[in-house]
């Protein structure tokens, strides 16, 4: 009886470690390619791939310091006969929440991050003139925002499937 309750404890612990231990990093890229400066003082580009050439390799990958979930977008345009024309975006859910608070006789800006999304995907029926719909996907591992559907981290379905065995 002590064994399942400590194999349960470790257990649980490692589900809410394994998402809270550090930042996530997910796949991003866009609709087209993107070359924006972020160190004005170097002058270094920073190069945002196009989603058209995904392959999951390095150059795709960015840490998340303000989310917990990544998340992907697919828009599906409805065209004549027919056809459909699709576009894939991937990034950090936004979750970064900034608030002014004053303190010592001066504000301050507070960064935070809210959870705000559920592990799911949804469709979003955009703009039913244009015969348009957007799917929304977030997930909550490293790098789940590859596939093609949501799937559920390796570590949190390990976890169920011994607290199941466990309870029978």
């Amino acid at each position: 009886m002590l064994t399942k309750i400590i194999i349960s404890i470790v257990a649980l612990y490692s589900v809410i470690i394994s998402d809270q231990a550090y930042a996530i990093r997910c796949f991003k890229c866009l609709v087209t390619e993107e070359v924006s400066f972020a160190n004005e003082e170097e002058n270094l580009p920073n190069i945002t791939p196009a989603c058209s050439k995904f392959d999951s390799s390095s150059k795709f990958i960015v840490e998340c310091p303000y989310s917990t979930m990544c998340m992907k977008t697919i828009s599906t345009m409805y065209l004549q006969y027919g056809l459909e024309q699709n576009t894939i975006t991937r990034g950090c859910a936004p979750q970064k929440s900034s608030t002014l608070v004053f303190r010592n006789g001066n504000w301050h800006k507070e960064d935070s991050v809210k959870d705000v999304y559920v592990e799911e995907c949804r469709l979003i029926n955009e703009n039913v003139l244009a015969a348009s719909v957007k799917t929304l996907c977030y997930c909550g591992s490293d790098l789940c925002n590859s596939a093609k559907r949501l799937i559920i981290p390796l570590c949190q379905l390990t976890t169920l499937s011994i607290l199941l065995l466990i309870n029978n």
